[in-house]
């Protein structure tokens, strides 16, 4: 975080990634648990390992039932409203309420928030699933002259001009695909730093 401010609260570092966070990122040997994860899930990018949850939890000796009752309720509910809000998966909130506060239960994100990946997809429209197993194999086989088959045999054969042809328009959308995508990347966060 850039943002040099003081934190005293994991809410205080969830509004900071909402607000400006487009992208979170940590190591893939790093913990990032509890308030952690809330705040990876905040972002519309998110790379690294996976995150933790635990069911939310009061430390108080002489608490009684129905006021814990009480109190864990009313987080969960604010829990699950943030959540909502931030498109987080539905199974989310089911494995945090599902976790004992003691343990904890690991899983991964998605790498982009669903609406933002659907955004991309409308504004940089890429290959069809079809079209990229195709795409695949004709881009080994005319790096490597060869493909193996169903059974497994290695074939030795090279590219039609058909082929060829079919490939690098393929091959062209793919790339502008990848680029577009990738120029979003860029231009939404700059937009969300206010550098745009």
């Amino acid at each position: 975080m850039t943002d040099r401010r003081q934190i005293s609260n994991s809410r205080q570092l969830v509004d900071i990634a909402t607000d400006h966070g487009w992208d979170v990122s940590f190591d893939t040997d790093a913990m990032c648990a509890s308030a952690c994860a809330l705040i990876a899930v905040s972002a519309v990018r998110r790379s690294g390992g996976p995150v933790g949850l635990h069911h939310i939890y009061v430390e108080n000796k002489d608490i009684d039932f129905s006021d814990l009752n009480s109190v864990l309720s009313s987080g969960t509910s604010k829990v699950s409203s943030f959540l909502t809000e931030m498109r987080a998966p539905s199974s989310f909130l089911d494995i945090m309420v599902s976790t004992p506060s003691q343990e904890m239960e690991w899983f991964d994100l998605p790498p982009y928030d669903p609406i933002y990946q659907e955004f991309k997809e409308a504004r940089c429209p890429g290959l069809t699933s079809m079209e990229a197993e195709v795409f695949w194999k004709l881009k080994v086989l005319r790096d490597n002259s060869r493909y193996t088959d169903t059974n497994g045999n290695t074939i030795r054969r090279n590219l039609s001009n058909a082929e060829l042809r079919y490939l690098t328009q393929l091959e062209a959308r793919f790339e502008n695909s990848h680029d577009c995508k990738s120029d979003l990347d860029v231009s939404t966060w700059r937009k969300a730093q206010g550098l745009d």
